[in-house]
């Protein structure tokens, strides 16, 4: 958003500058008139606003597009078929504290798998604090996993923590509560349904 912004504010200047600069040459014109000269000013300061316009446009499309690639470099990691056994074991594996314990007593590898997963969302969380992606698109497509996903989270994250290293999976947390606050926030007519899970991708879609 501030890469608009930016983009916004140069263009306004630009465009300020040939606007004082076109008066100027009219102004100038009137006092001494010249029709070749009026004519050649108008015509650069209008090839310098449609230069600006044109350069501003390219320089849009071009952040859109890096918008795009990386959401979709993301979502391509999310729906790896090793991410999505790693949310089905969180959602069948972990529904209480003791769970995450358990189940790294008993099988590893499925623990490994939950928390590549999460990981992995934790990534997702980080592409959206710092807006390498759109949060809109991650929220639309993403949010309904990430709120299936949070409850059982918590329980997996809180014993990670308790072995050390700091809180982990920020990120994350922040993502799902923003999914969390999202969902709370729907039409009335959408409350009672539940998400349907996607055949091709994984994710939850309303």
């Amino acid at each position: 958003m501030r890469i608009i912004w930016t983009i916004t504010i140069l263009t306004a200047v630009a465009v300020g500058f040939l606007l004082c600069y076109l008066i100027q040459a009219f102004v100038g014109a009137a006092a001494h008139p010249d029709s070749s000269l009026l004519v050649k000013d108008w015509l650069t300061a209008s090839l310098s606003i449609a230069a600006v316009l044109i350069a501003s446009g390219a320089l849009f499309f071009n952040w859109l597009k890096a918008k795009q690639e990386n959401f979709l470099n993301i979502h391509d990691k999310l729906v790896d078929v090793e991410v999505q056994e790693g949310r089905r074991l969180l959602h069948n594996e972990i529904e209480n504290e003791d769970d995450p314990a358990r189940l790294m007593r008993e099988d590893a590898t499925k623990y490994d798998k939950i928390n590549r997963a999460l990981a992995l969302y934790d990534v997702l969380g980080l592409y959206v604090s710092k807006r390498y992606v759109f949060k809109d698109w991650v929220l639309d497509e993403w949010g309904p996993a990430l709120v299936r996903a949070r409850p059982h989270a918590r329980h997996f994250i809180a014993h990670r923590d308790k072995q050390g290293g700091g809180p982990s999976w920020p990120n994350f947390a922040a993502l799902s509560l923003a999914a969390v606050v999202r969902q709370q926030k729907r039409p009335a007519f959408q409350k009672g349904r539940e998400p349907r899970i996607c055949e091709k991708c994984g994710a939850s879609h309303y």
